[in-house]
């Protein structure tokens, strides 16, 4: 890990956590695709992180996963959700309730990995309101997509495919994730498919958002002022780079689904 990620991270892990994760698709934009694939590369980056501990950090790393698991339970009183409901519909495509529920408990582990409280009061409302958002705009921007063309070729999702297996190490540990996310390879695959073809769209409809070296120098100094310890700029501006840059993408993808918002049939049925 990084010093800029471990300092950024301690702030705002979400959005920086991409920065370091680009590769498994772990971009802010992405969060409304694939809730199985989110919570894989999470699983992927504590095992991670776990088998870099040292033994003085044991202790903590074992009361950590001690509280996840107790967020995994207690989100299971979120999903609610009968698998087959109709949750919502978007131009007529229904969203089931197998979706949404996935999804609640992917917003609840983010909410809990970047220090807050996915149970305070009030929270509750607000991952059952995200997580429709969140699947009513993958649906958006899939339909967007594959309106224009764009598609997932099969080497293309094995490729993504194995990117996120290299992060676990060994297949056991894949299939063992898999196994507890109660999801098989095809339907992880299939989930691939909608994350290709919505980064192919965006990477070509988006396209390259331009940083300048004052923004990147604004970006430290915003975060650098109260900190201890602070890396120097130049050991960092390569990553500020990477990060404003994806931060200017999800702008742009968020102004694209307000777009088509405005001309959308959408229903919701929870």
């Amino acid at each position: 890990m990084s010093i800029m990620f471990a300092f950024l991270k301690q702030r705002w892990f979400t959005n920086v956590d991409s920065i370091e994760r680009g590769s498994i698709m772990f971009r802010k934009y992405m969060g409304i695709l694939a809730a199985v694939v989110l919570t894989l590369a999470l699983a992927a980056c504590n095992g991670d992180n776990e088998a870099k501990d040292t033994d003085k950090n044991k202790d903590q790393a074992t009361e950590e996963k001690a509280d996840q698991n107790k967020d995994k339970k207690q989100a299971q009183k979120i999903e609610k959700i009968d698998e087959n409901k109709v949750v919502a519909t978007v131009n007529g495509e229904e969203i089931k309730g197998s979706e949404y529920n996935k999804m609640v408990t992917t917003i609840t582990n983010q909410m809990h990995m970047s220090g807050k409280d996915p149970f305070a009061e009030g929270n509750e409302d607000k991952i059952k309101d995200q997580a429709i958002n969140n699947l009513v705009d993958k649906a958006l921007l899939l339909q967007e997509a594959k309106d224009k063309g764009y598609e997932a070729t099969d080497e293309e999702i094995e490729t993504e495919l194995e990117q996120i297996k290299a992060q676990f190490g060994d297949d056991k540990k894949f299939e063992e994730a898999l196994a507890k996310q109660n999801v098989t390879v095809e339907e992880l695959k299939d989930q691939y498919k909608d994350v290709v073809v919505v980064d192919k769209f965006v990477k070509k409809e988006v396209g390259e958002q331009k940083v300048t070296e004052e923004e990147m120098k604004q970006f430290y100094e915003d975060f650098s002022k109260d900190a201890e310890n602070a890396p120097k700029y130049d050991e960092t501006k390569g990553q500020i780079k990477d990060y404003l840059k994806q931060q200017k993408t999800q702008q742009e993808v968020a102004k694209i689904i307000e777009k088509l918002k405005e001309n959308a049939d959408i229903k919701i049925e929870v």
